[in-house]
């Protein structure tokens, strides 16, 4: 079986704590579990896609109230977010929007930390990978936000 790279979380990325927070709540969900002998067999099919694979979005009830303009900017997210990536350029002129809808999008956005502006890069955005992530299964993406490889 193929050993899987750990998520490339940059040093400056501004959703660490987030990160944290969803991997003690995975830890007190996995407690009480006792498994005698667990066989793994890993099957990663590749699309054609240019973009990798498929953006999942997490279960977050944030993304449940988002504006159309924000749920907008979102499907542009999933359609475009490269394969364990955590950098996304999000241009006005492929969004589609007024400018100033645009920008209450992106703080939206912002506001339920989906996003973060990249200092000094235009138009760069970090991704929240607690809430969209481009990953393989469930358990592909555990071992790529807890870092572990295998």
């Amino acid at each position: 079986m193929s050993k899987s790279k750990p998520f490339p979380i940059p040093a400056d990325y501004p959703f660490k704590a987030d990160i944290e927070q969803y991997q003690a709540s995975l830890k007190t969900s996995y407690d009480s579990v006792s498994v005698k002998r667990t066989t793994v067999t890993e099957e990663i099919t590749y699309t054609n896609n240019p973009n990798g694979l498929y953006a999942k979005l997490f279960q977050n009830k944030k993304l449940l109230d988002l504006s159309a303009s924000a749920c907008l900017v979102v499907v542009y997210i999933c359609c475009h977010l490269k394969h364990r990536e955590t950098m996304i350029q999000i241009p006005l002129r492929d969004i589609g929007l007024s400018k100033v809808t645009f920008y209450k999008a992106l703080l939206e956005l912002t506001h339920i930390n989906v996003i973060r502006k990249v200092p000094g890069k235009k138009e760069m955005y970090w991704i929240n990978v607690t809430m969209v992530a481009n990953g393989d299964t469930r358990e592909t993406e555990l071992k790529l936000l807890n870092g572990a490889e295998g």
